[in-house]
């Protein structure tokens, strides 16, 4: 029955086993290389004497004489986790004089091929990204640039990266070898991390800017009172896992476990209108699915309707299953977010936060790591979600209390911690607003 459960829930398909491996790898540090060029070109880059990124940099300044070169390795990048962010105003308007109508100051800085028609504009360029303090590497792409145009770049390249370079700078040269191994030369002799792909570059600026993150070791357990564990029953229930939860410090939806009409009546009134109706069973977990869920009753008349509704369709979803009543619960609001945490058979317990929903499993924006976690580095896992701007109010919305969804992710994954009894958490959703975090649904799974 726990693997059974395991298997339906919503932080079982978002932790798979290589994104476990990938939340690993990020919270200590370690540099994931999965073929020999990988290596090679990762160490070429540590190598060279400008290697250091400033601590959890990762905003990487383009320098292409290629529109199209620059858009692939700003893609790349993105794919890779880092930044391209466009400068500002101040860096774009010390480039401005060297860079054609049709080309772009923003980043990537298209140079266009007619930076070779003024000497001063290629240096500028350099010079104007290295000065930049919220430029962490510099990845400059040259291609198809040829005879004594090439020489030049190369020289002001290898003058500028002993000379200046207070930050990672590496090439990617696009050219055959007959034309551009002179140029290619002068470069290697004064150590400039050079490469030949797009790809295989930004890789390397990956390894830079991941080794130089910062490095959470896993915290202290804290001492959870064991008895909260007698809440939980012999099977999943969301009404059972509610109580395990708010016992140790999650907030939950206020709610009952009514089995008749006249309970439920009676539920909705002390609660106050509207109300959510929930069928509940051990034999149907995503009640959603089933149709067995009803939001914003807002009436006697509307609550009586959706108690008769939610168990006809959760006995024709699944004949024969087991229900112990239907949960009445006041309305949340806010922006739906997913909490859960698993034991992996290898690292142990992890812990996952991600936008929620049912949606969940579609979006798959989800942020991994080893449990437990403090509140800091909850904060950081949140910030790094592709939906953040969703919960710092994006679209005239009010900015949500993403610090209660961090105290949130920080608990649980206390709580995964303490109880190696638990064998999986989830939390989905959590809304969230400008006045806290709430669970409007949960499923804790036990060893059994």
């Amino acid at each position: 029955p726990t693997a059974k459960a395991a298997a339906q829930s919503h932080t079982a398909a978002l932790t798979g086993e290589e994104r476990v491996w990938d939340a690993v790898f990020s919270r200590y540090g370690v540099i994931e290389l999965k073929d020999s060029q990988d290596i090679v070109d990762v160490a070429r880059a540590f190598s060279a004497p400008r290697n250091r990124v400033r601590r959890g940099g990762r905003n990487v300044a383009v320098l292409t004489t290629s529109g199209g070169g620059g858009i692939i390795m700003a893609d790349r990048l993105f794919e890779l986790g880092l930044s391209v962010e466009e400068l500002p105003r101040s860096t774009q308007e010390r480039i401005r004089p060297y860079i054609p109508p049709f080309g772009s100051t923003r980043n990537p800085v298209d140079m266009t091929a007619q930076v070779i028609n003024d000497p001063a504009g290629f240096p500028a360029c350099l010079e104007a990204v290295n000065d930049d303090e919220g430029v962490d590497a510099v990845a400059c792409i040259i291609s198809n640039i040829v005879g004594s145009s090439g020489a030049q770049m190369a020289k002001d390249l290898v003058d500028f990266y002993r000379e200046k370079a207070r930050k990672p700078v590496l090439c990617c040269w696009i050219m055959d070898e007959e034309h551009g191994e002179e140029f290619w030369g002068l470069l290697r002799e004064a150590s400039v991390p050079l490469y030949h792909s797009i790809a295989r570059t930004a890789k390397a600026l990956e390894g830079l800017c991941r080794h130089s993150s910062e490095v959470h070791l896993r915290g202290e357990v804290e001492a959870l009172p064991g008895e909260a564990l007698s809440l939980l029953g012999d099977e999943p229930s969301e009404h059972t896992s509610k109580a395990f939860l708010r016992a140790l410090g999650i907030p939950v939806v206020e709610g009952r476990l009514c089995e008749t009409l006249k309970e439920a009546l009676e539920a909705a009134r002390e609660l106050g209108y509207p109300v959510a109706v929930k069928v509940s069973s051990p034999d149907i977990l995503h009640k959603t699915e089933a149709g067995a869920v009803a939001i914003g009753v807002r009436d006697e008349g509307e609550l009586e309707e959706a108690f008769e509704r939610v168990l006809e369709r959760a006995k024709a979803y699944r004949p024969g299953a087991r229900i112990s009543g239907v949960l009445v619960e006041r309305m949340a609001r806010g922006v739906e977010m997913m909490v859960g945490g698993k034991r992996d058979e290898l690292f142990g317990p992890v812990v996952a936060v991600g936008l929620g929903g049912i949606f969940v499993e579609v979006l798959k924006d989800v942020a991994i790591s080893p449990a437990p976690v403090d509140e800091g580095l909850a904060l950081k896992m949140i910030e790094g979600l592709r939906g953040y701007p969703l919960l710092r109010g994006a679209r005239g919305r009010r900015p949500a209390d993403v610090g209660a969804v961090a105290k949130v992710v920080s608990r649980l994954s206390q709580i995964m911690a303490s109880f190696p009894e638990i064998v999986e958490v989830d939390v989905n959703p959590l809304f969230v607003d400008e006045s806290g975090a709430v669970a409007a649904d949960a499923l804790v799974i036990r060893r059994t």
